[in-house]
């Protein structure tokens, strides 16, 4: 991790008012303190079990206003994302409304998410041979619930799996994992061992606020600075990053790890999943990619101008441009990576195909591979990890 005003991502033109002192406090007191008697009130919240009788055809998008009612009572960084975005140059007098992470996970919030994940197949428990099946629906549907513009349809739901989505519908409270922020998504992946084979392990939050503080130094100004990390994770580099700059790029070369980051993004950190297009006009591109449907029109192959000759699926257009400047960006991040993690490299390219359901998280894959067809699959989810504390 660390953090750039210069190339490879170019300062933005933009006035940034002073802030207070290094000794104002992170939050109001008055805001903590209705968080704390949130937390004390709703400690033992019910778990619900769902109804076969419920039916909601839920549309696009259709959480995300429930999300932003609950962040303006509590953390209030919907709210500040707003104020950048209408900012046109100018950022708030106010700095970034802090987000405080528990460095473990709440009980009752993480049993929340079991009894959801284990609600998506008809018969038995999540954690089975379809474990990592019903895992990536659970991403889909929270993306398609948010209203990513990768995910403009409702995921079909898996094999046994009839249902799903009105289950999910009854089961997540989206309150918990506000009222306890946590990597929650993390967290489970890491409870499955998911990826360690290729070197996937969550950093502790602990680890991550520690570098964080030792990158920023408090009581100066970093929001317009760039923050980089090419071997994203599940995001909790980014999340505690996102306290001190509006500015966050990320990329990854496992498409589940690239959708649990934009997941947390849009419930914790709001300029990582929708950036601030005066601030960063090129993500604010990627991010508008629509969503990716062979089956929808028909699509045109067309040749980016890009380093390494890459060629990706385009299905106007208009999404040429968009494709082009996140194999660009993509790029310009892992040349911006140290000496000793070229070998990883190398032997890495953008994906262009997997590119739209997890923009503006960046997407990379091996050379060669076509995605979950890819016949060396050694390195998929591993992508800079030993360079992932110094780029």
């Amino acid at each position: 991790m660390q953090t750039e005003s210069t190339p490879p991502l170019a300062p933005p033109p933009v006035s940034v008012p002073p802030l207070p002192g290094a000794d104002a406090p992170a939050q109001p007191d008055a805001l903590l303190e209705r968080i704390r008697r949130a937390r004390q009130r709703f400690e033992g919240f019910a778990i619900k079990k769902p109804e076969p009788t419920v039916h909601r055809d839920l549309t696009h998008g259709w959480m995300l206003p429930i999300l932003l009612r609950l962040d303006e009572w509590l953390w209030q960084r919907w709210d500040y994302w707003f104020q950048c975005y209408c900012g046109n140059g100018q950022l708030p007098d106010a700095p970034i409304p802090q987000i405080e992470f528990l460095t473990t996970p709440h009980p009752g919030t993480l049993k929340m998410l079991h009894a959801s994940l284990n609600c998506i197949p008809q018969h038995g428990s999540w954690q089975g041979w379809s474990n990592w099946q019903y895992f990536s629906y659970f991403l889909d549907w929270l993306l398609y619930a948010f209203g990513h513009s990768g995910h403009k349809s409702l995921p079909d739901e898996p094999a046994g799996c009839a249902g799903a989505s009105n289950r999910l519908y009854q089961v997540v409270n989206v309150d918990a994992l506000l009222l306890w922020p946590h990597d929650y998504l993390g967290h489970l992946l890491s409870e499955q061992s998911y990826g360690q084979k290729q070197g996937f392990f969550v950093t502790p939050h602990t680890v991550c606020e520690m570098m964080t503080r030792m990158v920023f130094d408090e009581g100066q100004d970093h929001r317009t600075e760039t923050m980089l990390d090419p071997c994203v994770g599940t995001g909790r580099f980014p999340l505690h990053a996102s306290n001190y700059t509006l500015r966050l790029y990320a990329q990854d070369i496992d498409g589940v790890l690239c959708q649990a980051t934009l997941v947390n993004a849009y419930l914790y950190a709001p300029w990582l999943a929708r950036p601030i297009p005066w601030l960063d006009s090129e993500l604010a591109q990627i991010s508008h990619l629509p969503e990716a449907r062979p089956a929808q029109r028909p699509l045109e192959k067309v040749a980016l101008p890009v380093t390494n000759e890459l060629t990706a699926v385009a299905t106007a257009p208009a999404d040429v441009a968009g494709l082009s400047a996140a194999a660009q960006l993509s790029d310009r991040m892992t040349e911006a990576a140290p000496p000793h993690a070229q070998g990883y490299l190398l032997d890495t390219e953008h994906d262009a195909q997997g590119q739209p359901s997890v923009a503006p998280i960046l997407k990379r894959r091996r050379k060669g591979s076509q995605g979950s067809n890819s016949s060396s699959p050694a390195r998929q989810g591993s992508l800079f990890t030993d360079a992932l504390p110094t780029l």
